[in-house]
């Protein structure tokens, strides 16, 4: 018996061998036996010290590797200097039939150029394949993926990839059946209460995001729907949906819900995936740090894993895959909301290299910074709580157009910051709720912008504009959050008068946005944007000084707010 089954291993190796070999052109067959022989010297040597990702916040080393390079004719092996010639053969052999079932399968006429070490992680960079060496089996999982990434392009969608990888590596016959079966009663109790399983996007398929023990689950259900897609439309069906899965539009995102939908429906599953209404496209960042790259037409979010909102007092956030898309699908029409009022003609293509890194606390020790922060000159943001993420985009689209030839002023670019998160970012409405009901005269525990009204004063204006019982969606009308600021500044004022303008912090981030919106309201914003960007011609747009225009605003204050801060 055991003999029976080495002979049948030996014979499926001698088959996948000759068949590689027979797919080959003769000078690619040359290369294959100077491997074998021990005597192919690589022409091209590059030494490099590799870094997945040149980002902020990659704590990794560079680490040395030396790239030799074999060329066939349908791909270029840049393999890891250590690994040795006659297991650089053996890797070739398997990826060739690989390579040409891939070519046939989707009509794909690419020369792959596949980078292989040990050193590295299994993602796409550019045209770039990289694919982390196992000495011990060549993973033809990976391999297969990640070439079907670089095919459809790195944002395709994971769950079709995946599938169709398990697809073809039964075509093959390099399939480890270790597939967990479908639980039905599993599954129709999961469903109903994590819906977000059916999107079967990479992070519902990566333990950082997601429960691990309904990873296998996730990976059956993929397996399973791209059989169903198949078998019920056809191969050409399945590979237009595919490739349509990396565009920014929700034509695939309704088609692909149509086919999970059916799918269900035909495994007596009486659950419907949720309705997408912005489409996110993910893509793995190859950093162990940000694993994955959310993206949207206007930004690329990329999570630390252990991300924690210091202020999550304020709304539910706990970095699971769930809280992340809510918040990206939120903030997206707040983004959309903000570039609208500033029009300043801030575009996709100024944000096509964005991206925003919400780190996790030691990112704070260690880079020695305690707030949020927009380098729009390296088209990066980043944020240490969610709330600050609106602030930092207004940031990015105030002063991300013509950004080398802008003079910018810091007092207005927080002011216009800070306006537009009050304005538009929904998490204000909240904090300002839990803010104004516990900051009584005995008790401020959460009250993070410090400030000095209590509640007792704040009803009694309240009650002057007919408010006499406020409710909790009392900040869902933004005028009342400009009032709140407004009475607060004004009570600062009054203790301390002209004090509050060397105060930098108070001046910029409290009577900042304020003042700002005093111009707007009455100014109107198209004047605000052209004095933004030309603050030393103030006088010359407003027919006022500066220092004129703010006594204006301190008795336009004065006038509203005098009869209840004594």
């Amino acid at each position: 018996m055991k003999v029976s089954k080495v002979l049948v291993v030996l014979i499926v190796i001698l088959l996948l061998t000759g068949c590689a070999e027979s797919n080959m052109s003769s000078q690619d067959k040359k290369v294959i036996k100077e491997l074998e022989n021990g005597k192919y010297l690589s022409e091209t040597v590059v030494d490099e010290k590799f870094k997945p990702r040149d980002d902020y916040f990659n704590e990794e080393e560079p680490v040395d590797i030396k790239w030799e390079l074999l060329e066939l004719s349908k791909a270029k092996f840049w393999f890891d200097s250590n690994i040795d010639l006659l297991s650089r053969k053996e890797y070739i052999l398997k990826s060739i039939d690989i390579i040409n079932l891939v070519n046939k399968r989707y009509s794909a006429e690419k020369n792959y150029e596949y980078y292989i070490s040990n050193k590295v992680y299994n993602f796409n960079d550019d045209n770039k394949i990289y694919i982390k060496y196992n000495k011990d089996k060549f993973d033809s999982f990976n391999f297969i993926m990640q070439t079907l990434f670089n095919v459809f392009g790195d944002t395709s969608h994971y769950g079709l990839i995946y599938g169709e990888t398990v697809d073809l590596q039964k075509k093959l016959n390099m399939y480890d059946d270790n597939l967990k079966e479908l639980d039905m009663d599993y599954i129709k109790r999961k469903l109903p209460r994590h819906n977000e399983m059916l999107d079967l996007t990479l992070p519902v398929f990566s333990d950082n995001y997601f429960n691990i023990i309904d990873i296998d689950y996730t990976r059956s259900i993929a397996t399973n729907l791209v059989s169903y897609i198949k078998e019920n439309y056809g191969e050409e069906k399945f590979i237009e949906l595919l490739e349509s899965s990396s565009e920014f539009t929700l034509e695939f995102d309704k088609l692909y819900a149509t086919y999970i939908n059916e799918w269900l429906k035909s495994i007596d599953v009486d659950v419907k995936k949720d309705e997408e209404t912005v489409p996110i496209r993910y893509k793995i960042f190859g950093d162990k740090y940000f694993p994955v790259d959310m993206c949207t037409e206007w930004m690329q979010y990329c999570f630390h894993p252990a991300f924690k909102d210091q202020y999550n007092y304020w709304y539910v956030f706990d970095c699971s895959y769930k809280s992340i898309k809510d918040f990206v699908k939120l903030s997206e029409q707040e983004m959309e909301d903000v570039r609208s009022f500033l029009n300043n003609g801030y575009t996709i293509n100024d944000s096509k290299n964005v991206i925003t890194y919400f780190v996790k606390e030691t990112h704070c020790i260690a880079y020695n910074f305690d707030y949020s922060y927009c380098d729009y000159y390296n088209d990066a943001m980043c944020c240490n709580t969610i709330s600050a993420y609106l602030h930092e985009y207004s940031h990015l689209v105030s002063m991300g157009i013509d950004k080398e030839n802008r003079n910018y002023k810091g007092f207005f670019n927080e002011g216009i910051a800070q306006y537009c998160a009050y304005r538009y970012n929904i998490y204000d409405e909240n904090r300002f709720q839990v803010t104004y009901v516990s900051n009584s005269l005995s008790n401020n525990k959460y009250n993070y912008y410090r400030m000095n009204v209590s509640k007792e004063l704040f009803d009694s204006y309240l009650k002057s504009i007919g408010i006499d019982n406020p409710n909790k969606e009392l900040f869902s009308d933004k005028n009342r959050i400009f009032d709140y600021l407004e009475m607060n500044c004004y009570k600062e004022y009054q203790k301390r008068k002209h004090e509050i303008f060397r105060d930098e912090q108070f001046y910029r981030y409290t009577f900042g946005p304020i003042f700002t919106r005093y111009l707007i309201d009455n100014y109107g914003i198209e004047k605000y944007m052209e004095m933004f960007y030309n603050p030393d011609d103030f006088e010359l747009i407003y027919s006022k000084n500066f220092a004129s225009m703010r006594q204006d605003f301190i008795i336009y204050l004065t006038t509203k707010y005098n009869k209840f801060v004594k």
